[in-house]
């Protein structure tokens, strides 16, 4: 039988379902849209007309429900019209049944029950009548409400729609905006280079005017006719030069290869022998006349004191009386010649600030070029069994230096024996002039064309002797290369200062009196001798190569990491090429990324300041050096995150020999101001340097770190906060810098590849919110190729150094902080899209 309420039910349930659907369908809609403002123009139209026809379908949709909705009420009325003809019904039953009763007709009892019956069941449909009609009027009234809302979300809708072209409008305004930028700044571009080219064209003919005329004209022939000789003559003979050198080159190494052999297996062993002996032989004496030479210089100096006292005594008062007498005489001529000086100061200012200037770039290209010689000469020592017991970094920087200043010997030997011959016979000639009478005041400097022509055969001749020299001296090498082995330069060793000390004499940075030692050595305690043996041992351990060499990072964090899901990111697809370490000083973390399960290290409480950072940070270096793979060691924070893709990373620490450890000399109170006077012998105050805790260490640096006691008790014990005098003594702002300082200054780059912004000038670093994160700090960060330190005392020195990667300038930075946690959507998206734009340039 066809039941009517259940029909009617089902279909208030589909009308609610749908209306419920088209709800979310708009809200999604919305959602859409609110998280596409920044789209192109075309899509953003396509996306509004979209909108409008859903705008029209619902609004149709729901007049068509309303419809639905009042067909649904008149079937109420209806029923409810039923409902009473029941009720109606039933009471003329009842009063029929009660006549009946009191007219006392005699009933069948069966036929008064069928009726009890009858009546109960039509009571029955009536009470669920009546709850249908509950039901439904409960249903028509949500109904009405969810219409109500569907209206309210189309105007929402409405809204939302007029917003977005309010936005496309603007878009398209600052687009406009651009585009006139653009252009002015195109007109303005072109301004510049015109003007350029024409500063250009005024400053030559300015240099030009510089020099007389005629001898302008001379060079400028000289120029010409040296560049066409050289084209038809020189260029030629030089191929031809070079051409027999490779020649001679291999017969010399054919001719060689079975004399090295015999030197290998025959000389080498007999040599080393002698020279075992020599040593043992020698070693005693050499220890006797180091301490005779330290007690005759101690008695020189004790009785050689005095006598240098009295002499001051002596010759004090006729000091003091011959600077009383000169004092105004030394007046007079100072004010007598200080406005000539400082007009000659004035005039010559241009072309000393310009000539600071090219002396400063010489300084750099000098510094860049020798780095990078030492790199050849260091990989073509390596390259072959023999010589590799030479590539110490001493012959290396040797080598490198002597190879730099060969092209300047020899341009000197060129240029001496061209114009000696000519400056001779001017000499004369003027000589003769002045006898004569007849001084001239012009030089001829036009060479005729036979000149020019034995001056290049002569080149040509030095060039080749040279070369000839060059080739045997470097065969001497190789014969000398395994007694050289056990020798230790001691006393020569490539000072700390930049390369103008390597080529220029004492007088502009006295590189030799660093290098002498000094007078009386400290005898040395059994703590610092073991120390040193051990660090020795250390820096000269021979490198043995993994299967996969690995990065281990090394979290040092108070709790849970924030940037997890970043990192996660960074990782992906590199398996078996780095490793993770976590120490947690306060809280156990809560990894919200499978890579960082299970990497939790024993941890302890770690105070900001004290030696508990350093003894940390030894923790994680422990943990890690288990892993035999692990090559390099990087120190992050918690709020650390990379700047650049893996396969960039890893490349660029795994293909240098260095550590990257920020290391500078702060005289301020910040800086050597900390130092304790209980650091003594073995610490000493010029010695005390400074630099951020954010490092990265190959392996060697690491184990070194865990092996030293010596310089790790002197900063435990007198590097804290709160020392006499109220001074504060951060020990993971010293330790590293001081101990790599003293033991292997040219091991480490002196700067830290993790970026942190100092320039506010407060205690703390800047720190960034996820508003700050944009391309823009990326490309600012990652542009950096000069590190940078100021000093702490008053003058605030801005030291500024390139850095340099294997001798070559590249951006400094690999990592940054300090980021807070809400910036990880917004560094999310922009590492993906760092990533692939890397990918892509790498490609």
């Amino acid at each position: 039988m066809f039941n009517p309420m259940a029909s009617s039910k089902l279909l208030v349930l589909w009308i609610a379902i749908s209306i419920v659907a088209v709800g979310i369908r708009a809200d999604s809609r919305a959602e859409e849209v609110i998280v596409e403002p920044g789209a192109s123009d075309s899509h953003l139209k396509l996306e509004i007309e979209q909108l409008k026809s859903k705008i029209s379908s619902l609004e149709s949709s729901l007049t068509d429900k309303a419809k639905e909705l009042n067909n649904k009420d008149v079937s109420i009325v209806s029923l409810g019209k039923l409902i009473e003809e029941k009720s109606a019904s039933i009471a003329a039953l009842r009063s029929e049944i009660e006549s009946l009763q009191k007219k006392g007709a005699v009933v069948d009892e069966e036929q008064v029950g069928k009726a009890h019956a009858r009546a109960g069941e039509l009571e029955k449909e009536v009470g669920k009548l009546k709850t249908d009609k509950e039901t439904l009027t409960k249903k028509s009234e949500a109904l009405e409400a969810r219409a109500s809302g569907a209206e309210k979300k189309i105007e929402e809708l409405k809204l939302l729609l007029g917003n977005l072209e309010k936005t496309n409008e603007d878009q398209k305004r600052r687009l406009h905006k651009t585009e006139r930028a653009l252009k002015v700044a195109e007109e303005e571009l072109l301004r510049a280079q015109l003007e350029a080219t024409s500063k250009s064209k005024v400053l030559n003919e300015i240099h030009g005017a510089w020099l007389p005329p005629w001898l302008a004209t001379q060079i400028r022939l000289i120029q010409d006719l040296g560049t066409t000789h050289w084209n038809e003559h020189g260029k030629p003979v030089m191929d031809m030069l070079l051409q027999k050198i490779s020649e001679k080159s291999a017969q010399v190494q054919k001719w060689a290869k079975p004399h090295l052999e015999s030197v290998k297996t025959k000389w080498i062993p007999v040599a080393k022998e002698k020279w075992m002996s020599f040593t043992t032989y020698v070693e005693p004496h050499v220890q006797t006349v180091s301490t005779k030479s330290v007690e005759v210089y101690e008695v020189c100096r004790s009785s050689i004191t005095p006598h240098f006292i009295k002499v001051q005594e002596l010759t004090a008062p006729y000091v003091q009386e011959a600077r009383s007498l000169s004092k105004p005489y030394v007046e007079r001529i100072a004010t007598v010649t200080k406005p000539h000086v400082e007009k000659a100061r004035v005039v010559l200012k241009p072309y000393t600030s310009r000539a600071v200037y090219g002396y400063g770039k010489f300084l750099e290209s000098a510094t860049t070029y020798h780095h990078q010689v030492q790199g050849a000469v260091h990989e073509k020592l390596k390259k072959y069994d023999l010589t590799k017991p030479l590539a110490t970094k001493e012959l290396v920087w040797f080598m490198a230096s002597a190879l730099l200043a060969l092209p300047v010997f020899v341009l000197y030997k060129i240029f001496s024996s061209m114009f000696w011959y000519v400056l001779s016979q001017s000499v004369s000639q003027v000589g003769r002039g002045l006898v004569a009478g007849e001084l001239t005041y012009e030089f001829d400097f036009v060479l005729k064309k036979k000149d020019i022509l034995a001056y290049f055969g002569f080149f040509l001749k030095f060039g080749e002797d040279a070369l000839y020299d060059v080739m045997l001296a470097i065969s001497s090498l190789n014969y000398l290369s395994t007694s050289l082995k056990k020798v230790r330069t001691a006393y020569i060793y490539p000072p700390g200062h930049n390369t103008s000390c390597y080529f220029f004499s004492s007088s502009v940075c006295t590189p030799f009196k660093d290098w002498l030692p000094p007078l009386a050595a400290r005898l040395l305690t059994d703590e610092e001798l073991a120390s040193r043996v051990v660090i020795r041992d250390i820096l000269t351990m021979p490198y043995v190569p993994p299967k996969i060499a690995k990065i281990a990072f090394l979290f040092l964090t108070p709790g849970t990491l924030p940037f997890e899901n970043l990192w996660e990111q960074f990782f992906q697809g590199n398996e078996g090429r780095y490793s993770i370490y976590v120490h947690a000083s306060r809280e156990k973390p809560v990894h919200v990324s499978r890579l960082f399960v299970g990497r939790d290290i024993h941890s302890e409480k770690v105070v900001w300041g004290k030696i508990s950072m350093v003894e940390a940070e030894k923790r994680l270096l422990a943990n890690a050096l288990i892993d035999s793979d692990n090559q390099q060691f990087v120190l992050l924070s918690d709020s650390c995150v990379p700047l650049h893709n893996f396969d960039y990373i890893y490349s660029y620490l795994m293909e240098t020999n260095v550590s990257f450890i920020d290391c500078f000399k702060d005289p301020g109170p910040h800086g050597t101001g900390r130092f304790s006077p209980h650091m003594l012998p073995e610490v000493p105050e010029e010695k005390f340097r400074k630099g951020s805790q954010w490092f990265t260490i190959k392996r060697q640096h690491a184990l070194l770190i865990l092996a030293d006691s010596l310089y790790y008790k002197k900063f435990k014990l007198y590097c804290r906060p709160g020392m006499e005098g109220h001074r504060n003594c951060y020990a993971d702002e010293h330790y590293l810098p001081t101990l790599f300082h003293m033991v292997d200054p040219t091991g480490i780059a002196n700067w830290s590849v993790t970026y942190v912004d100092w320039s506010e000038g407060k205690w703390h670093p800047r720190s960034y919110r996820a508003k700050d994160v944009t391309y823009e700090l990326w490309k600012n960060i990652t542009s950096i190729d000069e590190s940078l330190h100021v000093t702490s005392d008053e003058k605030k020195v801005v030291m500024q150094k390139p850095c340099l990667w294997n001798g070559m300038r590249r951006p400094c930075y690999l990592f940054a902080r300090k980021f807070y946690p809400e910036t990880l959507h917004n560094m999310m998206h922009l590492f993906s899209n760092v990533h692939q734009y890397e990918e892509g340039s790498k490609a």
